[in-house]
């Protein structure tokens, strides 16, 4: 759609798994830079969060925090007009209990998959996440049933919903 779009890691140094490895590589072959902390651009029009998700325990790693602050400061420098949209859970916030780390990203809008996460509806998350919106990524009614889980039919007429 004619976006230039840059993808920035986090810590190249260290070793990537599979998935990664595989992403990386289709960013490539369509174009897409892969860039260090070090590189960002001067300015954006769009920060998207997909550092760190659902499986954050305890603080951000050393770079990954430096690249949330090198973040904060573009969007910070280039005014409010820069919006942040995190993917599943903000970098830096604790899931489960809401709690953001020492080093977290502002979201305006996040877009969480399947569920809401507990900690993104708690207080203290609100200031991090922003407009909370939830996608459809086709689990089964069966699966929630099995977790015991009564959910009604949050998709029923669209894909993404907001929350709240």
């Amino acid at each position: 759609m004619g976006a230039r779009v840059t993808a920035v890691r986090d810590d190249p140094r260290r070793p990537r798994v599979p998935e990664t490895a595989h992403q990386l590589d289709v960013l490539g072959r369509i174009g897409v830079p892969a860039v260090t902390g070090e590189q960002l651009p001067p300015r954006t029009d769009l920060v998207v969060d997909a550092l760190v998700g659902y499986g954050l325990r305890g603080p951000l790693r050393t770079s990954t925090a430096d690249l949330v602050r090198a973040a904060t400061t573009l969007v910070t420098a280039a005014g409010s007009g820069v919006p942040v949209l995190a993917l599943d859970v903000p970098s830096g916030l604790d899931a489960d209990r809401g709690t953001p780390g020492p080093d977290c990203v502002v979201a305006t809008a996040t877009l969480t998959l399947a569920l809401p996460k507990v900690g993104l509806l708690q207080p203290a998350a609100r200031r991090y996440v922003g407009r909370l919106h939830v996608a459809d990524i086709s689990v089964p009614p069966s699966v929630y049933t099995a977790l015991g889980l009564a959910v009604a039919d949050l998709f029923a007429g669209e894909d993404v919903v907001e929350v709240g």
